[in-house]
């Protein structure tokens, strides 16, 4: 395979890796304002999409308590995320 038939390749995996390198460093409190319901309320998020916590959560006006998270990229490719 010449580098000229492998380009389409190359393009699309360093598309990829764009893609999962700016989905990574978004800022949960910019994510949870787009995709959390009208239900749920959150006080204090910092972080990022893979690593983060948010100091107060609450569903529907119940308090949760806090929530930390730290993603395993690795452990989520072999199929063993964990949470």
């Amino acid at each position: 395979m010449n580098l000229v038939s492998r380009r389409p390749m190359l393009v699309a995996a360093g598309l990829l890796a764009l893609l999962v390198s700016l989905v990574a460093h978004l800022p949960a409190r910019l994510v949870l304002a787009w995709f959390a319901p009208p239900s749920v309320s959150a006080w204090g998020t910092t972080g990022t999409v893979w690593n983060g916590q948010v100091s107060e959560l609450a569903l529907q006006g119940r308090s949760l308590g806090t929530l930390r998270w730290e993603a395993r990229p690795a452990r989520f490719l072999a199929l063993r995320p964990t949470w």
